[in-house]
Parts: structure tokens; C-alpha cells; sequence
């Protein structure tokens, strides 16, 4: 529980508070100066204005201060994580010199959230109907690749503190959302989606907050939404062209997919799997990976020279996912692009402090987690 404001503060209250020093000439209040580094963070006090080493020391820096206890998202990387299951678990870490058990729920302490490493979510896989789109568009971009999880509130004395640290390595990101498969058309083949490019997938989100917190993105961290798959081109079939007694197919490319973790996969054609056809996979965003490329259009009578789209690109940092490429008039049209999800989401009604030091890639508003 934070202690006291104001009045006389026992020693006995210090050592309950941050843990008991082993070692009777250790058990001082001087003793409380530390300068801890732990994962991407560095210089780490008792808590925000507690005296370091050198500096002097006294029982009224002890004011309103409270534990401060690590969840440890520095170590590994990891894919759809909760942060207060880890906290449960016991991975933590107590700030300071002395032995201190963490409180259920992080009750009267301050919890940090470090993220030190690369933090993905899971990959999107909606179901898709080319008459009525994603089966799940509203939800879907809700799903987030680290949620802090609930934890109590109490009291502002006794209840958690939260906050979520990025570190100079640390990444937290959404996947990227597939590429929509490219169009054919083909009266004799009872095409159902008469030669439609599908709509590249959405992606999903970064940071899920479900706790007041604030958020410290240090410089070199990253948040970021997962970016969507660039649209399928469209298919035709042509069957008057003159001087010739037989059809012209045209294969619209499939879109690629877009950048996140896990990225997106570029999609083909519904019809073939042909190298020609096929978007390329998306990547991993920070440092110049892109959403994939879409897959070029293909034709079984090139030669005649008529237009045949390609696929659209996935979404990464340079850009939105792009739909697909036109075919020529009588095509059924190409897919759009994805929408990318969130960098950062919350339960409706909390208040979310950011201070942004490194990159913050989508929106930070955005509401709902899942």
C-alpha cells in the first residue's frame, strides 16, 4: 500500500512497503538507493524520486511512494500474451534491495509492463464470403498482440498503478491480414464468385489496455498495428473476339499480404496456384520491411494483349493496402484493400496517458480489446 503523504513514517513501513534488507548493518534507510537496470531500462530508482547513490537521503522521500514490480516481457519473444497472467505466474521482478512477495492483483503497488523484446499476436484468419465480406470485421481488428489484463482498483492508495514501459528493443505488433485471392471468371467452371477479387484481410491490433495505465514508448520502441493484405484483382472471360471461335480467360493476381507478426500470406488466384498468380508474403515491420507485393495478372491468351489486373500490395509503413488491378470492362472488379488494425486499443472509459519517445505506428484511440 503507498505510504503516507505526510507525518511520521516508521522504518518498519519502509521495509513493509519495499522489502526487508538482509543483514542488520544493510537495514537503513540508505540502503534504499538504487540505480537497478533491468531488461531496456536503465538508472531505475525505488520509485520516481526516490534519492539514487550519492545523493542524500531522508524518511520524507518516502512520501506517497509505493513497490514497483516488473512484468517480465524483456527476456523472450512471445505471440498473444496477457500481462497480468505473467504477473500471476510469478514472472516478476521486485525493484529494489529488498525481499518483497508481489500482492494479489498488484494491489498498492506499481506495476510496470516492460517490453524489451518482440511481442506479435495471432494470425487473423477470418472467414471471407465474396457477397458478404469478413465474417467478423468488427471484432477481428480487436484481438491485440499484448493486453495488460484487468487489475484491482480499489482505492487510489490500494489499488494498481499500472504502467506499460517499451524499451529500446522492445516491439509490440499486430498481425498482418492475408491477401485477397485473385478473380476468375469461367461460365463452363460454375464459378460461385463469377470472377470477383476478394478483399484483402484486415489486421488486428498492438497494445490492448484494459487498466487506467500510462505508456512510455522509449526511444527505439515501437507500437504498431498489424497492416491489412492488398485486394485480389478481378478475372474476366471474353468470348467475341474477333476472328476467333473460343473464350479468353483472364486470371486476376492475388494480393499480398500485409506486414505485422505474425505477417500476412499473399493470397493466388481462386482458380490456380500458379507462381504468376500468387501476392508475396508480408513481413515483420521496423527497419524497412514492407507488406508483400501482389501477384501479377495472367492470361491464357497473352498474346491478344487484353488487361488483366494485379494483385494489390499489403499495408506496411509506406502505405495502406492497395485493392486490386483492373481488369478490362467486363470484369466483375477487383478486391479492396484491408483496413490495418490499432497500435494502441482500450476498454471504453479509461484514461491512457502516452509518452512517445521512439515510434507509434496506427491508432491510439481506438476502443474495444479483445
Amino acid at each position: 500500500m503507498t505510504l503516507q503523504s505526510s507525518g511520521t513514517i516508521q522504518f518498519s513501513e519502509i521495509e513493509d512497503e519495499f522489502g526487508q534488507i538482509a543483514g542488520t548493518n544493510a537495514r537503513k534507510v540508505g540502503s534504499y538507493r538504487i540505480s537497478q537496470t533491468i531488461g531496456g531500462l536503465t538508472n531505475i530508482p525505488l520509485d520516481t524520486g526516490v534519492p539514487q547513490p550519492g545523493a542524500s537521503i531522508s524518511f520524507s522521500d518516502f512520501y506517497s511512494k509505493r513497490c514497483n514490480i516488473l512484468v517480465n516481457f524483456y527476456t523472450s519473444d512471445e505471440n498473444r500474451a496477457n500481462a497480468r497472467s505473467k504477473y500471476d505466474s510469478g514472472d516478476v521482478q521486485v525493484v529494489g534491495p529488498g525481499a518483497k512477495s508481489p500482492p494479489v492483483a498488484g494491489s498498492g503497488v506499481k506495476v510496470r509492463i516492460h517490453v524489451n523484446k518482440n511481442i506479435g499476436s495471432q494470425a487473423v484468419n477470418d472467414a471471407y464470403n465474396l457477397s458478404g465480406g469478413y465474417s467478423n470485421p468488427t471484432n477481428g481488428p480487436k484481438y491485440c498482440a499484448l493486453r495488460t489484463g484487468t487489475w484491482d482498483t480499489e482505492t487510489d492508495d490500494e489499488g494498481c498503478e499500472l504502467q506499460v514501459d517499451v524499451g529500446p528493443n522492445g516491439l509490440i505488433c499486430g498481425a498482418g491480414g492475408i491477401g485477397g485471392q485473385g478473380g476468375y471468371r469461367h461460365s463452363s467452371a460454375g464459378s460461385a464468385h463469377n470472377g470477383k477479387g476478394q478483399q484483402g484481410e484486415y489486421g488486428n491490433s498492438g497494445l490492448g489496455i484494459e487498466h487506467d495505465a500510462d505508456v512510455s514508448v522509449l526511444s527505439g520502441g515501437f507500437i504498431s498495428a498489424g497492416y491489412g493484405g492488398g485486394g485480389g484483382a478481378g478475372g474476366f472471360e471474353y468470348k467475341s473476339k474477333t476472328g476467333e471461335d473460343h473464350e479468353v480467360q483472364g486470371w486476376g493476381g492475388g494480393g499480398g499480404g500485409g506486414a505485422g507478426i505474425p505477417a500476412g500470406e499473399g493470397s493466388g488466384n481462386f482458380s490456380s496456384s500458379g507462381a504468376s498468380f500468387i501476392g508475396q508474403d508480408g513481413s515483420m515491420p521496423a527497419g524497412g520491411e514492407q507488406g508483400g507485393a501482389g501477384g501479377e495478372g495472367a492470361m491464357n491468351r497473352s498474346h491478344y494483349g487484353d488487361k488483366i489486373g494485379d494483385g494489390g500490395r499489403g499495408g506496411d509503413q509506406e502505405g495502406v493496402a492497395t485493392a486490386g488491378g483492373d481488369s478490362r470492362g467486363d470484369t466483375a472488379g477487383p478486391g479492396a484493400g484491408g483496413a490495418r488494425g490499432a497500435a494502441i486499443r482500450r476498454t471504453s472509459g479509461l484514461t491512457v496517458n502516452v509518452t512517445n519517445a521512439g515510434t507509434i505506428v496506427g491508432a491510439t484511440d481506438a476502443t474495444g480489446v479483445l
